[in-house]
């Protein structure tokens, strides 16, 4: 989004055009913050900092603000960050750090594993207008 402020959008312009455009276009019911719409949702410290960026080309652009996700949530549960890349197959890993890999890969998992189908089955403590009985049978 940073790159695309160095060619002159403006930040409503550029949050649109990374948000509610692309949901729209594959017909999803996304990109807003809605009641009963998924809680998919990226929250950024917005700095006024003019910094350097590359574009595709390899040009330098000046771009004014520097964007920092500070969390992002898929469904309405907090995603962790990524694992660290594995240590190259030569090193040897103690029994210790073997375990820390799998416990990271594992958290990984399973927050990227629960996904919500329908409203219904949001774990979210807000009262929720009943599903309606076409939804139960998708």
């Amino acid at each position: 989004m940073e790159k695309v402020m160095a060619l002159g959008w403006s930040f409503p312009e550029v949050l649109h055009a990374a948000t509610i455009a692309p949901a729209q276009t594959l017909g999803l019911a996304a990109g807003t913050l809605t009641v009963g719409a998924a809680a998919d949702i990226a929250i950024f410290e917005v700095a006024e900092d003019e910094h350097s960026v590359i574009d595709v080309h390899g040009q330098q652009r000046l771009s004014p603000i520097r964007l920092r996700n500070r969390l992002t949530l898929a469904a309405g549960v907090p995603l962790t960050e990524r694992a660290p890349a594995p240590a190259a197959p030569w090193v040897s890993l103690s029994a210790g750090q073997r375990q820390a890999q799998e416990d990271v890969r594992g958290e990984l998992r399973s927050a990227l594993l629960p996904r919500l189908h329908r409203a219904a089955d949001s774990r979210e403590p807000y009262p929720k207008s009943s599903p309606s009985p076409q939804a139960d049978k998708e």
